[in-house]
């Protein structure tokens, strides 16, 4: 069976929308990963703050500073894993 010039023009033409369509949704998926990522690393960052400030106040409420309050929690976690 012999192709003629029309068939072949129209497979390459079918050829180049069917790669354009598949950049596409690869270019879409990659958007959306990044969109995602993005989301959770502002998710982190806000739960440190929080945490940061969470600390920061029971450090002003005893009296003591966070490197203090580092240094104790750090040898508790020392203690409770059996490490000694």
């Amino acid at each position: 069976m012999e192709v003629g010039p029309n068939s072949y023009e129209m497979s390459l033409e079918i050829d180049k929308q069917r790669i354009k369509l598949a950049d596409r949704s690869l270019n879409y998926r990659g958007k959306e990963a990044r969109i995602n990522s993005r989301s959770s690393r502002k998710e982190m960052l806000e739960q440190d703050n929080n945490l940061e400030g969470q600390l920061l106040n029971t450090c002003e409420i005893i009296g003591i500073t966070v490197k203090e309050l580092t240094s104790y929690l750090r040898i508790c976690l020392i203690e409770n894993s059996g490490i000694v």
